[in-house]
């Protein structure tokens, strides 16, 4: 910048010596060519420009290649804060622009990023390439204390009263993607179609996790998109790191259809509006939940990249809880969420640590989380839907001891307000706590331990504990 600023001045500074040198002598002999003088310095004023808005769209390029050389001089091992080193992000998405301008925002319309592709393809005759991503993942899990039985650590599924410990080996976490990018005019049209083995929690069974299309428009820097990925609601980039494959309670963790408009404005805020489907609601003594309206959500994201602040979230979800009542009637109400999330850099013991933080809190939405309770129970005696209030949080620490080594530290909790007439036995609050140690001896291995502790009680008091140690590997191709 400093160089084209000197180059522009210089140039300035001669064409305006050149141009007094020329006109005062003309000027004193012949006032009447004035306005061809004044004709032409208008003339080099908006060549100047020119030149002026060329540099500037020169040096717009060379910041977004030096953001990209930094990404690629990272240390072996280590990512963007926020992204894990060697971890392969939940799954692919096209950014509102992958091009420098909107790299450094890191945002997709699917709220998710992608390494590279192992192998990309171009079709012949057209200028779509297709990608090949994806990983390989082996897990040891050993119970401690109560088996929990299934490949995921989620509290929910605490047994009350305990079961014998287990040891499980498990690939479930294992994935593939295939994604599709065709540059049309004014943007691109990606598409997108991701497999995991997670279809079976206690052995590995292939699963859809996302399959999408969306077209981005860079000139106008809005998106597009239609089809299964993650909700609206979670905020992907401020998720703490865990070995555990399904991430701590609390996370809005569902894939679903979504259709979903994202604009951006100017580097560094992100509006989101999406629909979502209304299936999914989870309800006590209810014959069976109707899909009838879909959710709205609606998302703000502050994307600064700041020595501190590396993201600032808040989103907003309205859904529709209708059921059937076992007396055969119907009954509905209106069930909402807000969730504010974000991650900041504390420099106090290295230059990338960092905690993230999600606070949660709303009516009827807690079967959208990772170990939540139900959205609404029925009241036998009125038969009426009664939504559950839900309070929920997590978050972390990360510690990078190296560039190869480094420690997070996670919790979550969901606390129900249930209302008088529940069942003893309802879920009224899980916790979830974990620590690990992770390892990148290359690039794109990475290994790591980790332990896991799980508390969940019940309205009537009655609570279990669960215990996890385990080891992971995993490596991207």
């Amino acid at each position: 910048m400093r160089t084209f600023d000197s180059v522009k001045r210089t140039i300035m500074v001669m064409v305006s010596v050149a141009l007094a040198a020329l006109a005062e002598p003309a000027l004193a002999q012949e006032p009447e060519n004035v306005p061809e003088w004044q004709r032409i310095i208008t003339a080099q004023q908006q060549q100047l420009e020119a030149q002026q808005n060329q540099l500037d769209s020169q040096n717009a390029m060379l910041e977004g290649l030096q953001y990209q050389l930094q990404s690629l001089a990272a240390p072996t091992g280590a990512g963007a804060v926020g992204q894990p080193a060697g971890q392969a992000p939940s799954e692919i998405g096209g950014a509102l622009s992958q091009d420098f301008k909107h790299e450094r925002v890191f945002p997709t319309s699917s709220n998710v990023t992608f390494p590279d592709a192992a192998l990309n393809l171009s079709v012949p005759g057209i200028e779509t390439t297709i990608g090949i991503h994806g990983f390989a993942e082996g897990q040891i899990i050993s119970d401690l204390t109560n088996g929990l039985n299934n490949n995921e650590f989620d509290t929910s599924f605490i047994p009350i009263p305990s079961e014998p410990y287990q040891t499980k080996f498990s690939v479930n976490p294992s994935k593939f993607v295939i994604s599709t990018a065709t540059p049309v005019t004014s943007g691109r049209l990606n598409t997108v179609l991701a497999v995991d083995f997670n279809g079976e929690l206690d052995r590995p069974f292939p699963r859809l996790r996302v399959a999408y299309g969306e077209y981005i428009n860079d000139d106008l820097d809005f998106a597009l998109l239609a089809g299964q990925t993650f909700t609206t609601m979670v905020d992907l980039k401020s998720q703490p790191e865990t070995l555990d494959f399904a991430g701590p309670t609390g996370l809005f963790a569902r894939r679903q259809p979504v259709a979903k408009f994202s604009k951006l404005f100017g580097r560094e805020i992100l509006t989101e509006m999406a629909i979502e489907t209304p299936e999914g609601s989870i309800f006590i003594d209810a014959a069976e939940p109707l899909s009838q309206v879909p959710a709205f959500v609606g998302a703000v994201n502050w994307l600064p990249n700041g020595d501190l602040i590396r993201n600032l979230r808040f989103a907003g979800l309205a859904r529709s809880l209708n059921a059937e009542l076992l007396d055969g009637s119907e009954d509905s109400d209106l069930g909402w969420a807000f969730v504010g999330s974000g991650r900041v850099l504390v420099p106090l013991l290295g230059e990338k640590d960092n905690v993230c933080f999600n606070i949660q809190f709303g009516d009827g939405f807690g079967g959208q989380l990772k170990s939540g309770p139900a959205d609404a129970v029925v009241n036998l005696t009125t038969s009426e839907l009664t939504k559950i209030k839900l309070f929920s949080t997590y978050g972390g620490f990360q510690h990078w001891w190296t560039e190869s080594f480094r420690t997070n530290v996670a919790c979550g909790y969901n606390s129900a307000d249930n209302p008088a007439f529940i069942d003893g036995g309802a879920l009224k609050s899980t916790l979830y706590a974990a620590g690990n140690l992770v390892w990148n001896p290359l690039e794109k291995v990475t290994i790591g331990v980790e332990y896991l502790y799980g508390n969940r009680k019940n309205e009537d008091g009655v609570s279990g504990e669960a215990n996890r140690l385990l080891l992971s590997s995993r490596f991207i191709y």
